[in-house]
Order: C-alpha cells, then structure tokens, then sequence
C-alpha cells in the first residue's frame, strides 16, 4: 500500500476514523476499562 492508494481509499478524516473504529470495535464502542460503552 502506497500514499496515494491510502490517499483514495480514505478521502477524508470521517472515512479514515469509521475504517478504524471498525477494526478496533467490531461491535460497537467499548471501554477498555470499565467495560462501558458510554465512550467518548
């Protein structure tokens, strides 16, 4: 993968963080922690 490829594949801050937030929380946001999921 390559700058300009990420570069396509994330046209904007939004998709970039929906993309990442998918991987580190599959289901939904949770915490760490506590185990809540009024995360923020």
């Amino acid at each position: 993968m390559n700058v300009e490829h990420l570069r396509c594949t994330f046209s904007d801050e939004e998709s970039c963080r929906v993309v990442f937030e998918s991987i580190i929380w599959p289901d939904s946001p949770v915490c760490p922690y506590c185990q809540s999921q009024y995360v923020w």
